[in-house]
């Protein structure tokens, strides 16, 4: 059997990801005396390397090999050691991943923070602030602990438009207990306007929605969040907009000319209509929410490269970084425009994705994405380690396993 531990800098140093041209050592040990041996190693579509080991001396009669790559990306790689009786030996595959440094580094306060989450309608209302009239269908709860409007109506639908209240002026006053908790850094879940209490369905990127407040008071709680070392992270919902919206306007209410009005709206090539205007690609089928296609130049120009862009204009606001929804359904070339933009703006400012599986590896609708190869994200939301952590909790696995999966992520 051979000895190798790909955690373990005996066996492989520097440990864990590199940076491309970096020298990397491998070690291994065969159980049996081997007449020679192999490191195997290739990027993704590529012809492998095959590098010859040198034996590192007789008295454990191991192999050493030195390898580096210029080339960004996964590489995968293993070990076959050969016996003086033409026999051979095969170890497991194993990942490794060469970044490209990025100047600015990953900001320094995302990794020493502590993060809370907050839902702005049923986190805390302020009674200071009093929401606009609003000819919607909406339900506004008069009292904090009813139970929420969960159920489908007698057509099916769910409509998630009730109301608690909360609002940013809420969250400023909470900011003091936020404190008490150790908490750094506040992401908030989307608060522009939208129809739904949830606000994935964003009806306006440039306007915060009126049950939660103004422009006004977002920038009051950044400067707030300041004042006692917190930052404030957005919620960026990019992959699709609400179908009661300036941009696509289904039901009229905005006085845009949406995509739903017809080609001539600036906002129609964003869209993908099968059947003009009624059937139309939307994210995974809910109709609510139609997709938007972020390769369309004008709308990474809306989003992104203008000089008062969405990005551009919420950083410059206060906010410092965004957290991106469904960031596998965005492609490449938005998120490396975005990355720009973002470290533009502030190079202390955090770029994190939501990527429910290893982000080091993950493969999105075909496509091996690069989240960490350098220039796209800073981090993602973790639900491996939130995986495991119940599962440890939960006996279902022993502290052994445990740790080896918090290896493995880092």
């Amino acid at each position: 059997m051979i000895q190798y531990d790909s955690r373990d800098i005996k066996h492989k140093n520097p440990y864990g990801a590199v940076e491309k041209g970096t020298v990397i050592r491998f070690c291994i040990s065969p159980s049996e005396t081997g007449a020679g041996a192999s490191l195997i190693i290739a990027k993704e579509y590529c012809e492998p390397d095959i590098v010859k080991g040198a034996q590192e001396g007789k008295a454990d009669n191991g192999f050493s090999f030195e390898w580096s790559g210029d080339l960004t990306g996964l590489y995968f790689y293993f070990f076959e050691v050969y016996y003086s009786d033409g026999s051979s030996e095969k170890t497991d595959t194993y990942q490794l991943t060469l970044y490209e440094y990025d100047e600015p580094e990953s900001p320094e306060w995302l990794s020493s923070g502590v993060m809370y989450q907050i839902f702005p309608d049923r986190f805390n209302r302020s009674e200071k602030y009093t929401p606009p009239f609003q000819i919607k269908n909406h339900k506004v709860h008069d009292r904090w602990g009813q139970p929420p409007v969960h159920e489908p109506d007698e057509h099916g639908i769910v409509w998630n438009n009730d109301f608690f209240g909360g609002n940013l002026l809420g969250v400023i006053e909470k900011l003091e207990y936020l404190v008490s908790l150790g908490v750094t850094v506040i992401y908030l879940n989307p608060i522009f306007a939208a129809f739904s209490s949830h606000r994935y369905d964003t009806g306006d990127y440039n306007k915060i929605d009126p049950m939660l407040g103004s422009e006004e008071d977002f920038r009051q709680l950044c400067e707030e969040a300041k004042k006692v070392g917190m930052k404030i992270v957005l919620d960026g919902v990019f992959n699709h907009t609400g179908s009661d919206s300036i941009y696509f306007n289904k039901y009229a209410n905005y006085k845009s000319v949406g995509a739903c009005q017809g080609e001539n709206s600036p906002y129609y090539n964003w869209y993908s209509f099968i059947f003009f205007p009624d059937v139309y690609e939307s994210w995974w089928g809910i109709d609510t929410l139609p997709s938007v296609n972020e390769r369309e130049e004008s709308f990474i120009d809306f989003i992104i490269r203008n000089e008062d862009s969405v990005v551009r204009h919420w950083l410059r606001a206060g906010a410092s970084g965004l957290r991106l929804d469904v960031v596998d359904e965005l492609p490449d070339v938005f998120l490396d425009a975005l990355r720009t933009c973002v470290k533009e703006e502030n190079k202390d400012a955090m770029i994190i994705g939501e990527v429910w599986e290893d982000a080091s590896n993950k493969i999105a609708y075909s496509d091996r994405r690069r989240y960490f190869q350098g220039k796209q994200l800073d981090s993602v939301m973790n639900y491996p380690l939130k995986d495991a952590i119940i599962k440890f909790l939960g006996y279902d696995h022993n502290a052994e396993w445990f740790s080896g999966t918090v290896e493995s992520l880092r």
